[in-house]
């Protein structure tokens, strides 16, 4: 009998998520032609219910995140079918032709609540993280010997952020409120970069959705899980996006803040070395689909299967 270990696991569960996003975008991609074939487009959502459904989630979120900083709230019945009901209201919004603005912060304010369920009460857990942020405290500066692991993680970014805003906000490193605010924030830009590198790769509005719906639920993702490895992959998944956009428009003058990009995020954790590989692999998807235009044309599935390659960069 064959054990299921953490890493075969890790790749069954990368099989599947990769299956459940084509398969979402090609009920999302069936209904949406189905409904342009109907011309009384029974199917489509109109604008204003749209509206009104994501104006509706909107402040049942902003006041659920509300009530989970004061406390208790993560605990609830009501919180979790919240949590639960809102992708899948979000997914069907999308396969009916919701293009609504507000789609993007409804998903982010949802990702935000997600979290709750991983955060400790008082948002401190003994890792390493917190062993590195004390020794900066302790010191007045960074000893890359008193690293948890200075082999993977010789710059510690989140660290040193936090020890940074305690300093200039002369609040202790280990208060909550700041603690909270460091996750909000990476939060936003770990979706904002997802969603960025998905709609540079598809070009559609739906998948990066689904993207930044896809990667909140994806625990090797967590950014509550692996906090010191969140930076890296927000720095090399940019730099995707960048080089994508250099293959496309021939910006050459990009491929310095791109490699700035790439350094920066090994000397953050060096797992970004597997990501290295990726740039390669785009040029010869560039020199197959001969010419970037071709790349706009091809098929969404193709380039599905591309991006879910790139995300899992850092397994």
């Amino acid at each position: 009998m064959i054990s299921l270990t953490f890493s075969r696991a890790i790749l069954l569960f990368f099989v599947i998520q990769t299956l459940l996003f084509l398969l979402l975008l090609r009920i999302s991609d069936t209904l949406s032609r189905r409904v342009n074939m109907d011309r009384s487009e029974s199917l489509k959502i109109s604008t204003r219910t749209s509206s009104i459904i994501v104006g509706f989630l909107y402040v049942i979120l902003i006041a659920g995140n509300i009530l989970t900083v004061l406390g208790g709230f993560r605990y609830s019945l009501a919180y979790n079918i919240i949590i639960v009901v809102t992708p899948v209201i979000l997914m069907l919004l999308l396969t009916m032709g919701s293009q609504h603005k507000l789609l993007f912060a409804t998903t982010l304010l949802w990702h935000i609540m997600l979290l709750g369920l991983e955060m400790p009460p008082d948002l401190l857990s003994i890792t390493e993280g917190v062993h590195m942020t004390r020794t900066m405290i302790v010191y007045g500066k960074w000893l890359p010997e008193l690293a948890h692991n200075p082999s993977y993680n010789p710059f510690p970014t989140m660290a040193f952020i936090r020890v940074a805003l305690s300093y200039v906000t002369s609040v202790p490193w280990y208060t909550w409120s700041l603690a909270y605010s460091l996750l909000v924030t990476t939060t936003i830009a770990f979706d904002l970069t997802i969603f960025t590198l998905v709609m540079k790769v598809t070009l559609n509005y739906r998948s990066a959705i689904l993207g930044v719906i896809i990667g909140a639920l994806t625990p090797y993702l967590v950014v509550t899980g692996h906090a010191y490895q969140v930076p890296a992959n927000i720095m090399w998944l940019l730099s995707i996006a960048m080089f994508i956009k250099m293959l496309r428009e021939r910006r050459k003058e990009d491929i310095i803040p791109i490699i700035l990009l790439f350094l920066t995020s090994i000397l953050t954790h060096s797992s970004t070395y597997v990501a290295m590989a990726y740039p390669p692999l785009l040029i010869l998807v560039e020199y197959l689909s001969r010419g970037a235009q071709r790349i706009h044309r091809s098929n969404p599935y193709l380039k599905v299967v591309i991006l879910t390659l790139l995300t899992i960069g850092d397994h």
